[in-house]
C-alpha cells in the first residue's frame, strides 16, 4: 500500500498559528522579543520610554546640581562662622590680656593701700568681669551658632573693661 503524504503546508500551517500564538507581544524590548520590538518602535512607545528616561535623568541632574549648590552656600556659611569665631576669640584674647593687667595692677595698689574701699570695689568688679569673660569663652567654644549674640556681649565687656581702666587711671593719677 502506498503511504500517503500529507503536503508541507498543512501540517506546518497549524505548528506556526501554535508558535505564533505562544509569543507574547510586549512593549517592553526586554520582554517583547522580536515582535515585541517591532512593534515599540512602530507604535512610538519606545520612544516614549526613552522620553520618560531623560526626563528622569534631568531631573536628577537638577536635583544633583541643587544639592552641589546647597552644599556650597553651607561651606561658605560655615567658613564665614569660622572667621567670625577666629576675630571674636582674638577680642576674647585682648580682653582677658587687659583684665589680667588690671588685676596685677589692682593688686599691686591693694598692696600698698591695704584700707582703701575704692580700690577693693575695683578688684571686685575687675573679677566678676573676668568671670563673664570666661562665661563667654565657654559659650563661644561650645557654639556658635549665636555670633552675633556673643560678640555683642564682648563688645559691652570691653567698653566695661575699658571704663574700669579709666577709673584705675585716675585712681592711680591722684595718689
Amino acid at each position: 500500500m502506498p503511504v500517503r503524504r500529507w503536503p508541507a503546508c498543512l501540517w506546518l500551517a497549524p505548528l506556526l498559528a501554535c508558535g505564533l500564538t505562544a509569543c507574547a507581544v510586549s512593549d517592553d524590548p526586554r520582554q517583547g522579543g522580536l515582535f515585541g520590538g517591532i512593534s515599540g518602535l512602530t507604535s512610538g512607545s519606545y520612544q516614549q520610554r526613552l522620553d520618560q528616561r531623560q526626563q528622569q535623568i534631568w531631573a536628577v541632574d537638577r536635583a544633583n546640581a541643587d544639592a552641589a549648590a546647597n552644599q556650597a552656600q553651607q561651606e561658605a556659611d560655615i567658613a564665614a562662622r569660622r572667621a567670625e569665631l577666629a576675630r571674636l576669640s582674638g577680642n576674647v584674647a585682648k580682653l582677658q590680656a587687659s583684665a589680667d593687667r588690671l588685676n596685677r595692677q589692682a593688686a599691686a595698689l591693694t598692696a600698698a593701700n591695704s584700707g582703701q574701699d575704692e580700690l577693693q570695689q575695683l578688684r571686685t568688679r575687675i573679677t566678676a568681669t573676668q568671670r563673664k569673660l570666661g562665661d563667654l569663652q565657654a559659650k563661644i567654644a561650645s557654639s556658635t551658632s549665636d555670633l552675633k549674640e556673643s560678640q555683642q556681649e564682648v563688645e559691652a565687656l570691653n567698653a566695661e573693661l575699658e571704663r574700669l581702666q579709666d577709673i584705675y587711671l585716675s585712681m592711680t593719677k591722684t595718689r
